[in-house]
């Protein structure tokens, strides 16, 4: 069923054909401004192609009548789960989440070699330290540009993955339940953490084309979809198991979303450190079982922590549950791993309810017996009640009741020498996004001021990134970000290329952000609030500056050819976004995250040090970005072992053109390279 299901997937030639003859203009006044979009699906074709198409009412009306196997609907927008009330990671207890569910019972005796699969449909993941992602697939349009290290557009798809499978001894105090899994991130979620329906469709289709075990959906809308629920049978079909966000609507009319309101699909509630529902967390009856979902301490960004809530934050909890349940006999069908989980659950009070808790650790115990009695669509009993004790966190539910859910902007995020609070992470991972919206670059000389701007993006060999990183951060510096900066020629890094610069930071204006999208557009409260002063300039430039490092690891590498020792110029791969043979394609492309991965392992390493090392702050852990200390050879190099950071294929190995070269070229500005010039020279390429 699944060859015939996914056979050429999202290509529905019944569908494409009839749309141009079907449509009718019923009435020609009406024009673009009076047409919403729909999203057209035709149910009976063996491919699962998602087409949208604006139309008006009328047309929409029209196309249904006289196509009877296609359903038409509103492309309806997804909200992630995600309560938005900010709280100091520091004043929250490290593990209080895995504490309350007895996640600490799991005896992992060895690495599983069938690994679960699991697809997180959400804003993507950040390349970060303890959280390994096997495929990425992207469907936001406007996200196609952007280096995988910087992938999650908001920070909530890297939560999400880090409570499933975040290790422990990473850069945070926090970690996940089993990252002894496959993850595999399906990108849907736009800037506002919002996706349409559309997408949320071809990710599902998507997951199965993957052949995934389970699927995490951190999201949801109050409207049933026909075309969702289709796709959530699909899925269903395959032997999938769904689990989802119940939403965020327990403080008006607690009602369940879709697609967690669906029976193929796990609804997953949210409770806080006193095991008690959130005040937040829908309740209604479709909830399947609770899980923690209160300051939760979670990675987001680039790698480092913060504190997350809502039944988005719940819902993986149960999805790592399930993998730990599941890969003990990876024969056993969906049914009996949510039934398991349900049943072995905690019955608890809260307020005028009965709920369920999950209990990994008597969910473990319980299993063996489980197995021995379960009968596929069977309601029997099967394990013994749990009757253990509720583990609370007073700690946490203090700190909790002295927030208000209203007081916005104070999230902050763990730094080593301080925190950020959100709205300046934004603006940094708005930053990184500036480069390729607002100031594409080329690396053909006749395009220009394109060609010009590669020195935002170390396009071409003759741009020397070491040096351009340099210069902006005494940019950043400079008081208002001034860019007059006394800075002489180096090698490929000329007053040309200054110019160009300083000119482009001179044309940063406010108005820039509503194409970036992350500060929704011009009329929304977020844009008009925000107060883009220098010190928001500083974090935006900041992030460009953190662009041009980490696009030095995608465009300017070499990777080892294979099985060859790398002692000589023709044993290494040139990987390039550039037709260098002239056969009219790129050699090899330089954002595929499966041609030498430790390449980005190597640039989040930069990343982190970065973000750990650069950034000041003052006694009250409030950054002082004109204090900002350059990015020089000690940020490239610290603890950074380029290809052996997980270099189990041999041939997974780099070097980055002329790093050494560029680095001593701009020594008189690097009071870092002597300590480093010798760990440069090893991962250069100096041919």
């Amino acid at each position: 069923m699944k060859k015939k299901l996914l056979k050429q997937i999202f290509t529905t030639l019944l569908v494409m054909a009839i749309l141009p003859n079907a449509i009718t203009v019923a009435n020609p006044k009406y024009d673009k401004k009076l047409k919403n979009e729909y999203v057209v699906f035709n149910e009976k074709a063996n491919s699962k192609k998602i087409i949208t198409k604006f139309l008006t009412a009328t047309e929409a009306e029209e196309l249904k009548e006289e196509n009877e196997n296609v359903t038409i609907e509103n492309n309806i927008k997804f909200e992630a789960s995600w309560d938005e009330s900010y709280i100091d990671p520091e004043s929250v207890s490290d593990h209080w989440n895995l504490n309350m569910i007895n996640a600490n019972e799991i005896n992992k005796e060895s690495a599983v070699e069938d690994k679960i699969k699991i697809a997180i449909i959400d804003s993507g993941i950040d390349i970060c330290d303890g959280i390994k992602v096997k495929e990425r697939y992207n469907l936001v349009p406007s996200e196609r540009e952007v280096n995988p290290i910087f992938d999650d557009i908001t920070g909530h798809g890297t939560a999400i993955a880090s409570i499933i499978c975040g290790a422990k001894g990473a850069d945070r105090k926090s970690y996940g339940i089993n990252n002894d899994v496959e993850i595999y991130s399906i990108k849907i979620m736009d800037g506002d953490n919002t996706a349409p329906l559309s997408r949320v469709v071809e990710a599902i289709y998507k997951a199965i084309e993957y052949d995934v075990d389970i699927i995490n959906m951190s999201f949801g809308t109050t409207q049933n979809s026909k075309i969702l629920q289709q796709a959530i049978e699909d899925a269903y079909n395959e032997d999938i198991l769904m689990i989802a966000a119940a939403g965020n609507r327990g403080e008006t009319d607690g009602i369940v979303e879709y697609p967690a309101a669906y029976d193929e699909v796990m609804a997953v509630g949210s409770v806080d450190a006193n095991a008690q529902i959130s005040e937040t967390s829908s309740n209604g009856y479709e909830v399947d079982v609770y899980a923690p979902g209160d300051y939760v301490k979670t990675a987001t960004s680039f790698g480092l922590e913060t504190v997350s809530s809502g039944t988005s934050i719940a819902t993986p909890h149960v999805v790592g549950l399930a993998s730990i349940l599941w890969q003990r006999d990876r024969s056993k069908p969906v049914s009996f791993i949510k039934e398991l989980i349900i049943d072995s659950s905690k019955e608890i009070a809260s307020g005028d309810k009965r709920i369920k808790l999950i209990d990994i650790g008597y969910a473990i115990d319980t299993y063996n017996d489980f197995a021995k009695t379960y009968k596929r669509n069977k309601n029997n009993k099967k394990i013994k009640k749990n009757r253990s004790d509720i583990i609370t966190c007073q700690e946490t539910a203090e700190v909790s009741a002295r927030w208000s859910k209203n007081n916005h902007g104070k999230l902050v995020i763990n730094n080593a020498n301080g925190k950020l609070t959100e709205a300046q992470v934004k603006m940094v991972r708005a930053g990184i996004r500036y480069n390729d919206e607002i100031l594409p670059g080329s690396f053909n000389s006749g395009t220009g001021i394109m060609y010009e701007r590669r020195v935002w993006h170390s396009l071409t060999y003759y741009v020397n990134y070491m040096a351009v990183i340099n210069y902006i951060g005494r940019i950043i510096r400079n008081t208002d970000c001034n860019t007059n900066i006394a800075y002489n020629d180096v090698t490929n890094f000329t007053n040309a290329d200054r110019t160009r610069i300083n000119t482009d930071i001179k044309a940063i204006k406010k108005a820039d952000l509503i194409k970036i999208g992350l500060h929704g557009d011009s009329s929304s409260s977020e844009y008009k609030n925000l107060n883009f002063d220098y010190r928001m300039r500083r974090l935006l430039i900041f992030g460009m500056e953190l662009h041009v490092i980490t696009d030095a690891f995608a465009h300017r590498a070499y990777g080892i050819a294979p099985y060859l020792g790398g002692n000589d110029p023709s044993h290494w791969i040139k990987i390039s976004t550039e037709d260098t043979d002239g056969d009219g394609e790129n050699d090899v492309f330089a954002d595929d995250l499966n041609r030498y991965p430790s390449r980005y392992e190597a640039a989040g390493r930069v990343v982190r040090n970065v973000m750990n090392q650069c950034l000041v702050f003052n006694n009250n852990n409030v950054v002082q970005m004109k204090e900002t200390k350059l990015i020089l050879s000690k940020q490239i190099m610290y603890n950074n072992q380029f290809s052996s950071l997980s270099n189990e294929n041999f041939n997974d190995r780099f070097l980055l053109y002329k790093l050494y070269s560029y680095a001593s070229a701009n020594a008189a500005y690097d009071n870092t390279f002597s300590t480093y010039s010798n760990a440069l020279a090893n991962v250069s390429y100096e041919w």
